[in-house]
């Protein structure tokens, strides 16, 4: 019987069913950051769009950012780009074209290859497109606050909002875990995680569902 699963819970569909983003159905987000006065406060991902300052989307791994990033870009009527394809084209105002906002995905995968301040050089190619205006996505441990929230600010005179994806709520989880199994097998297995300390929610990206990113507390 699995370590961590004393019931034998089958837990094989989760890992063998991963459907890909488009077959899944986009389940809606929430995302924090502070205000001036340092209050918390929240926006919905349909608000997005409508801000005028540069986004940064933060999250952990698995949680989702990928999945916003390419329904915020479909919502716009733009393409999601990866951050290293930006960084590579040498033209990139003939990738972004009108595009508004330029949704870049994945600058931690750049950062994780040392190729260098991945900022300076989003910041440098968007330069030679008009500094239009952009939300980006990066997993928390590889943000560097201080020294990109400066670069930015700088370029586009007036600082980026450091935006941090709320992890899913229990309705979410089980809409998520439903797709694959069902809404009753999903809160059986809910109830699974609870009942035996597995912590997923920090993990539910909704198109990624798997057990083998939960933790055990």
């Amino acid at each position: 019987m699995p370590a961590g699963n004393p019931e034998g819970i089958d837990l094989q569909i989760l890992n063998t069913s991963r459907q890909s983003e488009s077959e899944s159905p986009y389940i809606p987000r929430w995302l924090w950051y502070f205000d001036e006065a340092g209050q918390r406060r929240e926006l919905a991902d349909k608000e997005l769009t409508a801000r005028n300052e540069p986004l940064i989307i933060l999250g952990e791994p698995g949680m989702g950012k990928s999945w916003l990033l390419k329904n915020i870009a479909a919502s716009a009527g733009v393409t999601k780009l990866e951050a290293r394809q930006l960084i590579r084209h040498p033209n990139p105002q003939m990738l972004i074209g009108n595009a508004q906002p330029v949704v870049i995905d994945a600058l931690d995968e750049v950062a994780a290859k040392g190729d260098g301040d991945t900022i300076d050089q989003i910041l440098t190619k968007l330069a030679l497109a008009n500094h239009p205006r952009f939300i980006l996505s990066c997993r928390v441990a590889d943000w560097r606050a201080a020294s990109s929230v400066s670069d930015i600010s700088q370029d586009y005179g007036v600082a980026p909002l450091q935006l941090h994806l709320v992890p899913f709520d229990r309705t979410q989880q089980r809409a998520a875990l439903a797709v694959r199994v069902g809404d009753e097998r999903a809160e059986q297995m809910l109830e699974h995680f609870d009942k035996f300390g597995l912590d997923c929610r920090p993990f539910f990206s909704g198109s990624r569902a798997s057990m083998h990113t939960c933790r055990v507390g």
